[in-house]
């Protein structure tokens, strides 16, 4: 029986430690009203989580911004670098049709010498 007196408490005292773990941010709202589980993070972790993935959202939001804008100068110097190549291409086929001209012309000579 002195072991139910321990347990017992007066209304005047309050609410006892159990009753304060078992209400959200002392609002009176206990824990089983809110359907929430508030063991994996409680509900001020809540804000704290929000917070981090918020915060990371946008860390990972500027590093796309970041590799797009590499990406997109990258695609622009080889898109310049392309049209480098196509204009030598172009030449090397230009001085190739000469050089083949000069030596038929060359040819033609030497034939005509003989």
């Amino acid at each position: 029986m002195a072991s139910f007196q321990a347990t017992t408490r007066d209304a005047t005292m309050g609410p006892t430690l159990m009753d304060s773990a078992n209400t959200i941010g002392g609002t009176g709202k206990s824990v089983r009203d809110t359907g929430k589980d508030v063991t994996a993070g409680g509900a001020a972790g809540g804000g704290q989580n929000n917070n981090f993935r918020q915060r990371n959202m946008r860390f990972l939001q500027e590093q796309n911004k970041e590799a797009t804008k590499v990406l997109e100068n990258a695609e622009q110097e080889r898109d310049e670098a392309l049209a480098v190549v196509q204009k030598h291409e172009a030449r090397m086929g230009e001085i190739e049709k000469d050089h083949r001209r000069l030596q038929q012309a060359l040819a033609d000579s030497e034939q005509m010498c003989d």
